[in-house]
């Protein structure tokens, strides 16, 4: 993966589990990060061309979709990953959600690490004051589409690995 310089930010890895469907992803992110968590998407094109520095890989497309009936989500909707105070993070989990097959269609698909944290399209306590009763709050569009995980801060192109 690499940011809007074009520096060489963190790598990630998709295998299929031979037993199974589904997906394990491993993601490395190499000290260029602030800490805290930081939102992931897999999106609907392998193309990382750099554009507007506020949403710089929109060459990327939307997230991968479909939704995922069991969570209401896309299914390029990925866990957050955790950053050390050194700026250095990894995550390791699996999906169930899609095949390697999804990955690699005719537009390809591309990773993309946010600046922010997600919160998986849950109403953000910055966003909107706590209320009860029929004027609650709910998620707006943005908090939809993004999950308020900020600025586009990396992304990588998935491709084969022919080995």
């Amino acid at each position: 993966m690499k940011d809007v310089k074009g520096n060489e930010v963190g790598s990630a890895w998709f295998t299929a589990d031979s037993r199974s469907r589904a997906v394990w992803v491993e993601v490395y992110l190499t000290g260029h990060f602030t800490p805290g968590f930081h939102g992931m998407h897999v999106h609907e094109k392998g193309n990382c061309t750099v554009g507007a520095p506020k949403n710089p890989f929109t060459a990327a497309g939307g997230h991968l979709m479909p939704m995922d009936p069991r969570t209401g989500l896309p299914i390029g909707q990925l866990p957050s990953v955790l950053v050390r105070a050194n700026g250095r993070g990894y995550t390791k989990f699996v999906l169930d959600t899609y095949t390697l097959d999804h990955l690699f269609g005719p537009d390809g698909t591309s990773i993309i690490v946010h600046s922010k944290s997600d919160n998986f399209a849950n109403i953000p306590a910055d966003r909107y004051r706590v209320c009860n009763g029929p004027k609650a709050p709910v998620p707006d569009e943005k908090t939809k589409a993004t999950g308020d995980a900020g600025s586009q801060f990396a992304c990588g192109v998935i491709t084969r690995d022919e080995n």
